[in-house]
């Protein structure tokens, strides 16, 4: 949880009405593929598809290699703990994050911020 954020809100947002078809819509071609060439296998017929693979499989692990950013591919041979995945996608999202919060700053200026963010502490520390 970060400051105010509100801590269910990726389930939030993952379970909101169509994220699934729009799940779907996104990754069914590249996961078809994966599945015809034996590396996963693929559940559609249900509310929420199951795919499953072998993690352990190394020609598994370098073709699935293929469809992540390239700051996390590189690390394919390293070993991806929760710890270095976490820093990873931190350094991806932190560049938008803060032009997001200083774009915010500038359009609604600095009291108007200062009194947002106060409120979202706030609300913070009351959950």
């Amino acid at each position: 949880k970060v400051g105010g954020e509100d801590p269910d809100k990726v389930s939030k947002l993952v379970q909101s009405p169509g994220q699934m078809q729009r799940w779907i819509n996104l990754y069914k071609q590249p996961i078809e593929t994966l599945s015809t060439k034996g590396l996963v296998s693929i559940d559609w017929n249900c509310d929420n598809p199951k795919i499953d693979w072998d993690v352990r499989d190394h020609s598994t692990q370098v073709e699935l290699s293929k469809y992540l950013p390239s700051t996390l591919a590189t690390r394919q041979e390293s070993c991806l703990t929760g710890k270095v995945l976490a820093s990873v996608l931190a350094s991806i999202v932190s560049p938008a994050a803060k032009y997001q919060s200083m774009k915010g700053i500038i359009s609604a200026g600095i009291g108007k911020s200062i009194r947002y963010a106060g409120a979202k502490f706030a609300k913070g520390w009351k959950v």
